[in-house]
């Protein structure tokens, strides 16, 4: 893995005997151990420096009794600031100035942050490398310190203790190799998008390939040695040029420190106009109207977006009537009424400035009704989920056969012992450092995802450790090639375990600043604790702890932009102890709301009941939509969803198992079959066949009446063979192998907990999922099927003729691994992929009548696709 090396956040311990009553964050909410304003004596140091140490500049509001502020530049060893003097009241925040020394003053808002590059003492005696530490740091915590060589120190249960980040970051907590620099190469097209999965390579003076990967890529480099950077083109991505401004794929560059380069691609979009609208939605209101929500374009292509053209279709997309030339307003949402009833409508949308107008959006489907209201959801917010206790493999096994999970670290390259494997009591990591002082650490890293909500399970393996130090945490990391993530980990030394959440940033070499946003300071911590992190990247963040919110802040500099990779990772540099850390309960969702939309004006309060009838979170009806918070909870969440009137009566009332993110709509019970099918779980896996087999352990097949087993394949060099659960043997129901393999297999009547073993014709690449439905037609499960391919660069879709409301239609893309597949019109299952290899996904809708159902994806990149369907019939 060559965007993140292993060492994330690492620590030291000492005693320091120094407390300090507050520091804080100007936007962070009022939470446990999080601190928005406080009113007190303060009695001992308050710092604050932003900038470049090397000078002192002092401000404070109110009469100043005595010398307020010094500031000394040193570097390691040297004594910073010192200073006494009174103030002789109310001191209002202190922004871009150096303050010393407060002392006997009262504090009514935020007293300490740092930021800039600082040169710090070592108050601690910690020993650290004999440089200036580039390293900034702030804490939003009453009574923890933050120095800017690292150390924060506090005092739990009485006892005063302090704890170190490690200067040099990810970069590892020993000797950095100075003759080694980072290349970052990432791709974009002419308008400044982001295209991730362009193959780079990186060459020697002669040509030779020395390493290689998909952008975003980092590659580990020498100083002073030639090296060639050569950006591929892929079908229609055509490279055009680098930020340089020169012309030639291969770059040639003798780095001295480290760079990130940038490759830009044209890709056929007419220069100037905007990008197309995505997630178009369609959902039925009632009988005659038919509301449509999207997202405006990423890149309006210089020009502000004025409008959008919407067209609608009666023929799933063969033919377009125009319904508004031009909306006139950047509103994104847009009500069709006056429709015949019982009709399937397709519609589309492109973007409008004064540039041009943009290619269309996906395309959407919606049948208007006639009577009556329920909930359907029209948009999972469902990502990824590994269980992690749903199998039992050892370390070779997930070498042979990683699955979902990339596995690494630096433990290896340093000789220190480490180990992994899974359980069902989870995903276990062990490490040991080789020597006291020199940390090691390993890691499992999740695949690229554009989602905000990160869950895991973490358990520390003991409460105090003999000397150094240990971590296990969960790390949410930018995949742009830099080092910026937020973690929740536990911190050990011989005295506690406690845990914090930290945002850490700097460049692709080491942290260059960190922030301590919450720190639990009591005493006998838990070991094991669930930690949620929501996060945009940029500004905004939400944690929460065992269910709890712990910290919330909307106008954050996180610097971390998504996409993200997600660590499970412990460290240590204790050499005495081999320490193995667990996770468990790992799920990422699009974030940590779910929506209601179409609300009838008679709503007024949208909540989500469990089945004891406590409720577990409200929303209030504006606009005809409700949105809820659902990020404490462990998803899938099995509640009601319930509508309510201004007197609390109830409107309607709709199981489901909630992910965040999810959208549901109120429509009309005449488009909405009564019940039937139900889906019990959800679950997929990818990898490389070893014997030509791929195995999804432990799947769950329900316990619903009239079961149904689905399983789909999606593969690049070979079909399969046979499918077996539990070792009974599942029957093909569909498939298309002309570009790549997708396949689905069933089996009626399924029972218990199994492995679904895939056996292929020949080695491959693949990726398997499942659903176990009930409600399902026993002796004629599958009513309809149909597959489609393409034999130009595009975007999957498939449209299936569903016989009957009430059932499911469910479609299995496979497209190359160069590909990302997101932005499902039905409602998504599975999206993996394989960078070069293969991308696979799934999603599912109910029939609402009979008639033309289409599932559409949006691929990143266009390109050859094969696509299967079926119809799944309810029992009736």
């Amino acid at each position: 893995m060559n965007k993140k090396s292993s060492t994330h956040l690492l620590l030291g311990i000492a005693i320091f005997c120094v407390m300090i009553p507050v520091i804080n964050f100007a936007n962070a909410q009022t939470l446990p151990g999080t601190i928005s304003s406080v009113t007190g004596t303060v009695g001992s140091t308050v710092s604050s420096t932003t900038g470049t140490v090397g000078s002192t500049v002092s401000s404070t509001t109110g009469t100043v009794g005595s010398t307020v502020s010094s500031s000394t530049t040193g570097t390691v060893g040297s004594t910073v600031s010192s200073t006494t003097g009174t103030v002789d009241n109310t001191v209002s925040p202190i922004v871009n100035q150096t303050t010393g020394s407060v002392v006997g003053s009262t504090i009514n808002s935020n007293v300490t942050t740092t930021s800039g590059s600082t040169s710090i003492g070592n108050p601690l005696g910690l020993p650290l490398p004999g440089i200036t530490i580039p390293v900034n740091a702030s804490s939003s915590v009453a009574g923890v310190r933050a120095f800017g060589n690292g150390t924060i120190s506090t005092s739990i249960n009485g006892v005063s203790m302090s704890f170190w980040f490690d200067p040099q970051g990810p970069t590892g907590g020993g000797s950095t190799t100075s003759g080694k620099v980072h290349l970052t190469v990432d791709a974009q097209d002419l308008a400044g998008n982001q295209i991730p999965g362009m193959f780079i390579e990186l060459q020697d003076s002669h040509g030779h390939d020395i390493s290689s990967g998909d952008t975003p890529v980092t590659f580990s480099a020498t100083k002073g040695q030639h090296y060639i950077i050569y950006a591929n083109s892929f079908k229609d991505v055509i490279f055009h040029h680098w930020d340089d401004g020169t012309v030639n794929p291969a770059r040639n560059i003798t780095p001295t420190a480290s760079a990130t380069m940038t490759a830009f691609y044209s890709t056929g979009t007419a220069a100037g106009t905007p990008q197309q609208p995505t997630g178009l939605m369609a959902m039925a209101n009632s009988s005659s109207q038919i509301n449509l929500k999207w997202n405006a374009p990423s890149n309006n292509g210089g020009s502000a977006i004025t409008g959008y053209k919407i067209e609608r279709s009666l023929d799933s997309g063969t033919t377009w009537s125009v319904v508004t030339s031009n909306t006139g307003s950047t509103a994104t949402k847009y009500s069709d009424t006056g429709l015949s009833p019982n009709t399937t409508y397709a519609y589309r949308v492109s973007a409008i400035s004064s540039l041009g107008t943009s290619s269309t959006s996906n395309t959407a489907f919606a049948t208007t009704g006639s009577q009556g209201q329920a909930i359907t959801l029209v948009q999972s917010g469902y990502v990824a989920s590994d269980s992690l206790t749903n199998e039992t493999r050892t370390q070779a096994q997930l070498q042979a056969n990683p699955g979902y999970w990339f596995y690494g670290g630096d433990a290896p390259a340093e000789n220190a012992p480490f180990s992994y494997s899974r359980n069902t009591t989870g995903l276990h990591i062990g490490v040991q450092a080789p020597s006291n002082g020199t940390f090691a650490g390993f890691y499992a890293v999740s695949p690229v995802h554009n989602a905000k909500l990160w869950h895991a399970t973490i358990t520390n393996p003991t409460r105090t450790i003999q000397n150094q130090f240990y971590e296990n945490g969960m790390y949410v990391q930018t995949s742009n090639g830099s080092v910026n993530y937020v973690t929740c980990t536990t911190l050990t030394n011989n005295q506690a375990t406690v845990w914090a959440l930290v945002n850490a940033t700097g460049n692709t070499n080491q942290i260059t600043a960190f922030d301590v946003l919450w720190f639990d300071r009591s005493s006998n911590q838990p070991l094991t604790r669930d930690c949620t992190i929501i996060t945009n990247g940029t500004n905004f963040i939400q944690a929460y702890i065992d269910g709890s919110k712990v910290y919330e802040n909307k106008n954050a500099d996180l610097q971390m932009p998504p996409p993200f990779n997600d660590f499970l990772e412990p460290q240590t540099s204790d050499s005495a102890q081999f320490l193995v850390g667990s996770h468990q309960n790992y799920f990422v969702t699009t974030e940590g709301n779910i929506h209601v939309m179409n609300l009838t004006s008679a709503a007024r309060t949208v909540q989500i009941v469990d089945g004891t009838g406590s409720v577990l979170a409200s929303g209030m009806a504006s606009g005809g939509t409700a949105t809820l918070d659902v990020g404490k909870f462990m998803f899938p969440l099995a509640a009601n969803i319930e509508v309510l009137d201004s007197s609390n009566g109830v409107i309607v009332s709709s199981p489901e198992k909630i992910y965040g993110g999810d959208v549901y709509s109120m429509v009309n019970q005449g488009t909405v079959p009564p019940p039937g099918i139900a889906l019990d779980n959800v679950q997929s896996t990818s990898g490389t066949t070893s014997s030509n087999k791929i195995t999804l352990s432990n799947f769950d097949a329900g316990t619903g009446s009239n079961p149904l087993l689905l399983v789909g394949v999606s593969a690049n060099n070979n079909n399969v063979a046979s499918i077996t659960f539990g070792g009974v043997p599942l029957t093909r129901a569909a498939g298309s192998f002309i570009n790549n393999d997708a396949e689905f297999w069933y089996l009626t009547n399924p029972s218990g907990t199994g492995d679904v073993i895939v056996t292929t014709s020949g080695p491959t690449q693949a990726i398997v999922g499942a659903y176990s439905l009930s409600g399902v037609n026993q002796s004629s499960p599958i009513s309809s099927h149909v597959t489609k391919h393409n034999t130009t660069p595009s975007s999957p879709s498939v449209s299936i003729t569903a016989q009957s409301a009430g059932d499911w239609v469910v479609d299995l893309p496979a497209i190359y691994g160069g590909s990302t597949l997101s932005s499902s019109t039905c409602a998504q299952g599975w999206s993996l992929n394989m960078p070069n290899e293969i991308t696979g996904a799934s999603s599912s809708t109910v029939v609402q009548s009979p008639g033309t159902v289409t599932c559409s994806w949006t691929a990143n990149v266009g390109d050859l696709w094969d696509d299967a369907a079926v119809e799944i019939q309810a029992s009736r």
